[in-house]
């Protein structure tokens, strides 16, 4: 019976963790998002000025979608 309550607190510890790691992860992405879509505007018609941005931006949405979430 221990175990099986021990058992139990660490899944929902997991999830907890797993679930803020989530909400992190996608803030960072929102983040990057709006970097990336603000160097775009800002720098009209030179797209590769903003190759910085969209590999943060990539990398962001790399690591949301590796948790099984969607980066729409």
């Amino acid at each position: 019976m221990l175990f099986r309550s021990a058992l139990s607190l660490l899944a929902a510890s997991f999830l907890v963790v797993s679930c803020t790691s989530a909400a992190h992860l996608r803030n960072d992405m929102q983040d990057s998002k709006e970097l990336y879509k603000t160097c775009l505007a800002n720098n009209p018609g030179n797209p590769n000025a903003c190759e910085t941005e969209r590999l943060v931006f990539q990398a962001d949405v790399d690591a949301y979608s590796s948790v099984g979430k969607s980066p729409h």
